[in-house]
Formats: C-alpha cells, structure tokens, sequence
C-alpha cells in the first residue's frame, strides 16, 4: 500500500470515488466505484518529466516545457501550419481573442513554460539537471 499512497501523492485529482487492486500478472491497477460518464476527465496528474517529440520542435510546435500546454492559440496555429490565413476552426477555443498567458523562460536555455509555477516546478525537479546552457 506504500506504493498506492506514493501513485495517490502524485495525482492532482480523482474525480471518482477508486480503490487499489493488485493482480499479481499485470500488476496494481485504480477501480471506480461507480459508474463514470462517457468524456469524464477521472485523474489528472502532475508530470514527472516532460518533454515534447522531436517533430514538435520541427513544427514550430510551442508547448510548455513541463505541462505541455499549447503556448500558440489553436486558430493560430491552424492557419501556420496551413499557411491559411483565411481558415477557420468550428471549435469554441478557437476564437483568436483567447489570451495565451505571459510566457516564463529559463534564464540560461530560453526554452517556455506557460507559467511561473510550471518553471519553478520544473527547475525544482528536473530542468536544472536537463537545461542544455545550465
């Protein structure tokens, strides 16, 4: 159960009620208690590492280093990839007046997170060790 506990730190939320269960072929695995609606976002967890593939960068993709939250707004990022500009999204967070949030960078790499919190939190754990310029 110390494992279960140590999984239980690392989620953010649970928006179900779950319990453990340990198979000893495929290992320790989370039950809801309850029946869970079709689309329902049931845990979400904070990132032990990140980091974006290789095609990412060659896009021009732009992502926080830790979240991987999308930096570029999605009609934006439409129309580059496109080299559309008259194209438009159907989709309700398209609309170009959404705020991207104030950008934080590492001091000695540059690279982005989408905010103070992603790069304390990065810097605390990880990016200190990984920076390529630290």
């Amino acid at each position: 159960m110390e494992y279960i506990d140590h999984i239980k730190n690392q989620l953010v939320s649970i928006s179900v009620p779950c319990v453990p269960q340990y198979f000893p072929k495929s290992g320790i695995g989370l039950f809801a208690q309850e029946n869970i609606r079709e689309g329902s976002k049931v845990i979400t967890e904070k990132p032990i590492i990140a980091g974006q593939y290789s095609w990412g960068i060659v896009y021009g993709y732009l992502a926080c280093h830790h979240c991987l939250r999308s930096l570029e707004p999605p009609l934006e990022m439409a129309r580059r990839l496109t080299g559309d500009k008259s194209i438009n999204l159907p989709i309700p967070d398209a609309n170009p007046t959404v705020k991207v949030p104030e950008f934080r960078f590492c001091s000695s790499c540059h690279i982005a997170f989408c905010s103070e919190d992603c790069l304390q939190t990065a810097t605390k754990n990880y990016h200190s060790v990984v920076c390529t310029k630290g």
